[in-house]
């Protein structure tokens, strides 16, 4: 929808420098690119405005999550 752009370009014609970023969907497969936990890949989720990465243990049918910053992870695969 168009409404969703008007907070872009009223940042542009304010003048403030806009970055690209990753957009993340919560459920889509990602890989953390930087950091510690560089390589650790998992499934993305979002919980009250926070990007948590669910890491699984299929053979255990365990799972644990951590929050991280969406800028350190990288779609592996779209959802």
């Amino acid at each position: 929808m168009v409404a969703e752009l008007l907070p872009i370009e009223k940042a542009l014609q304010s003048g403030e420098d806009l970055a690209p970023y990753n957009y993340i969907k919560a459920g889509q497969l990602c890989k953390v690119i930087a950091g510690p936990l560089m390589g650790t890949e998992g499934l993305a989720v979002s919980e009250q405005n926070k990007t948590r990465l669910v890491l699984q243990v299929d053979i255990l049918g365990k799972a644990t999550c951590l929050e991280i910053d969406a800028a350190l992870l990288e779609i592996i695969s779209p959802n």
